[in-house]
């Protein structure tokens, strides 16, 4: 071989050398670089799942209104994310950790969507009950006072029994005079409205948007079975009359009522009671009277105040 072409064979295996070393130094600090943004992106989320699982424990411990079995599945998995951020403290992350880890907090979602559902429901339903509930005290209530009125008309029945009969006879030789009702326990009492539709009684006249009438019509044998027509009159402290105001005339007699009501009188007392709606706002401080007629003639009066 002649020197010339041995040198050139000598610098094209040079050449060569270098150009591999070069590659060499270039493939490992890409690999350098590649495997320093993979270990950072790793890093990052990791911390990412560890806030997100924090956060979930959080929000399961949101929920303290669980009873029962829900109760113990949420305590279940606030233990289990414990140990899944006690776990990712130790462990070295890859790619097929970290999803596993996701994969935990997805369900783990769905879950607490799931608790808050059922919880919500819960409440909802409590809340129907808590309004039932009430409904039903206020009914016992009412037929509590309903009771107290029955055992006194029953008394006042058995002390003047004779002389109600002896009433009636008399009433019945003049049906020309006209017949005439007996009521007993009249009284008014002021309520107000609460915003989740219950009510409950006051004596504030600003608070006052309900006023519920009772009281008991005695037997009377002329008019039983027959429908007859009951005036109620509530006058408020200005002397003005509430409720519908409507007007009836009797000859030459006009009154002006809050309600009419329709009884039919039966062989044995006869509890009855309305409500009329009045406006707290224009509602005065004072004394109240409520008054109830038959046609033109005033069965009975009774009081109550507002303050």
């Amino acid at each position: 071989m002649k020197p010339q072409n041995k040198q050139l064979g000598q610098k094209i295996i040079l050449g060569a050398l270098f150009l591999a070393i070069a590659t060499l130094i270039s493939l490992t600090y890409f690999n350098y670089m590649e495997s320093g943004e993979k270990v950072a992106f790793l890093a990052n989320e990791k911390e990412m799942i560890i806030k997100d699982l924090k956060q979930m424990q959080e929000s399961f411990g949101e929920l303290t209104d669980a009873k029962g079995k829900i109760a113990d599945e949420i305590k279940a998995n606030r233990e289990r994310i414990t140990t899944l951020l006690d776990s990712l403290d130790l462990l070295e992350v890859d790619y097929n950790i970290l999803q596993t880890y996701r994969g935990e907090l997805s369900v783990m979602r769905k879950e607490n969507e799931r608790y808050r559902k059922i919880i919500d429901s819960i409440q909802y339903e409590n809340l129907l009950l808590e309004r039932e509930i009430d409904i039903s005290n206020l009914k016992i209530s009412e037929l509590s006072e309903y009771t107290e009125a029955l055992k006194d008309t029953n008394s006042v029945l058995s002390n003047y029994k004779d002389s109600l009969m002896t009433a009636n006879s008399e009433l019945t030789d003049k049906i020309t005079e006209g017949s005439i009702l007996n009521i007993y326990n009249l009284r008014g009492v002021s309520y107000k409205s609460r915003s989740n539709g219950r009510v409950a009684p006051t004596s504030r006249a600003a608070k006052t948007d309900l006023i519920r009438t009772c009281f008991v019509i005695l037997p009377n044998r002329l008019l039983k079975n027959l429908s007859n027509d009951i005036y109620i009159q509530i006058i408020d402290a200005k002397n003005n009359v509430l409720g519908e105001k409507k007007t009836i005339h009797f000859d030459n007699e006009v009154l002006t009522y809050s309600k009419k009501v329709a009884v039919k009188i039966k062989d044995q007392p006869l509890d009855v009671c309305d409500y009329i709606t009045t406006d707290g706002n224009s509602m005065s401080k004072g004394n109240y009277i409520v008054n109830v007629f038959y046609n033109e003639k005033l069965l009975a009066t009774s009081t109550f105040q507002l303050k």
